[in-house]
């Protein structure tokens, strides 16, 4: 297959085109096209796939806050006061959360029923994490 790659002016990906060799074809590879959308900061508001459209959205910081997905859903990034990432939700059911410490640095995650927990060195570097399946609150008493 070849692909054709479109550009703006800014340098962004504008779009991208596939078009199967004549062997693609009878392997079953089809033609495909992606486009791309930019906001006036060049930032991405839209990606159309054959599949359906994805929506971004973003806060006046920049941060990703809602990602639509073709179907409607909507993938939510909601933020400390900071700018860190807290949570993802999925219209509002909590796919991951995200624990911090007053410098910001990523001590607890859950996703569904794994929690994961991460300490630091003296010098602020990740020196160990740990998972386990038992409630972030009772990995405290381990």
């Amino acid at each position: 297959a070849s692909q054709t790659f479109a550009y703006d002016d800014g340098d962004r990906l504008l779009s991208i085109e596939r078009q199967p060799t004549g062997i693609g074809k009878q392997l079953g590879v089809t033609e495909e096209k992606l486009e791309y959308t930019y906001d006036l900061l060049g930032r991405l508001t839209k990606e159309i796939t054959p599949a359906g459209t994805l929506g971004y959205e973003y806060d006046p910081l920049s941060n990703l806050t809602t990602l639509t997905l073709p179907d409607g859903r909507k993938v939510n990034h909601l933020y400390y006061g900071s700018g860190h990432l807290h949570q993802l939700n999925l219209d509002g059911l909590v796919i991951s959360d995200m624990e911090r410490d007053d410098l910001h640095r990523e001590v607890y995650r859950t996703q569904g029923k794994l929690t994961s927990c991460f300490g630091y060195d003296a010098m602020g570097r990740k020196a160990w994490q740990f998972a386990s399946t038992l409630p972030a609150d009772k990995l405290s008493q381990v």
